[in-house]
Formats: C-alpha cells, structure tokens, sequence
C-alpha cells in the first residue's frame, strides 16, 4: 500500500461511496413484476387491449430496458406461479408415434423386441421363387422437357 494511504481512511471512503451508489436497475424485470400493484396494472393494461410491445413502450419509459418476447415469458411465468402452478411451463403431451406402434404391433410382444429397431423378415427357402419387377429407369429432367418440344 501507498505510505500516505492508510486502512481506515480506505475503509472509510469504501463506505461513504457504497452508501451513495444507486444502483443503474431496481432489481430484474421478474422481481419488478412480481409486485402486487405493478402485476395488477399490467393486467388491468391487457384487459384494455395493450399489447406486449405497448407495455413495454410505457416499461421503457419509465427506466426499464426490456423487450416484448422477455416481457412476455417473464410476465406469463409470473402469472403461471401466481396461480399456484410451477415455475416452468407445462409440458404438452405428445401425439402417439404411429411408425413406433405399428412396429410393435408387427414385431409380436414388446420382450421380444430389440432396442426398437425394425426385424427383418426371414428368408423363405419356399417352392415358388418370387420374381423381381423390373422398374422403369428414371429419365432425366433435361431429356424428358427435350421430348415434350
């Protein structure tokens, strides 16, 4: 430490400067919004048709730096929890997979199934041979326009 600066004349300025420090924000967009009266004017402002980006206009205004997707998870988490839910929002329950079921159905009870992966069909060694169906070769784009001219 410098001689002339001694510990308790630090100390002393630390303090002063930490009693005079406003802070730049009050705290984050979700524990502003929480309070009661601000919770119920901002529901009053949705009633009167606001929308997002009207209320955070006036948030601005009023020294709040936000955007209107923020405010909108935000404010919807702190209602959600208002009403006795959970934080998080709720999961949507998922449509059946129809490939899976089918598969399943096919392949015979689930403890004979391996890890979901499809089984091949076995091989028969039958009588009649299966005759394969010759396809038709896929014409080009370009040659098939041409013949059209």
């Amino acid at each position: 430490m410098p001689e002339g600066l001694k510990p308790s004349k630090l100390a002393e300025a630390l303090n002063k400067a930490a009693e005079d420090f406003v802070p730049k924000s009050k705290g984050t967009l979700a524990a502003q919004l929480e309070d009661p009266d601000v919770k119920d004017a901002i529901i009053n402002m949705r009633r009167k048709g606001m929308t997002a980006v009207d209320i955070v206009g006036v948030l601005k205004t009023l020294g709040i730096e936000t955007t209107p997707s923020s405010f909108n998870s935000t404010f919807g988490r702190i209602l959600r929890k208002a009403k006795g839910g959970i934080d998080a929002k709720p999961k949507k329950d998922r449509k059946p997979n129809k490939a899976a079921d089918a598969s399943a159905l096919s392949a015979g009870s689930s403890e004979e199934s391996t890890g979901g992966a499809p089984k091949k069909p076995a091989k028969t060694s039958g009588a009649t041979p299966e005759k394969a169906t010759a396809a038709k070769p896929a014409v080009s784009p370009a040659y098939r326009d041409r013949k059209s001219l």
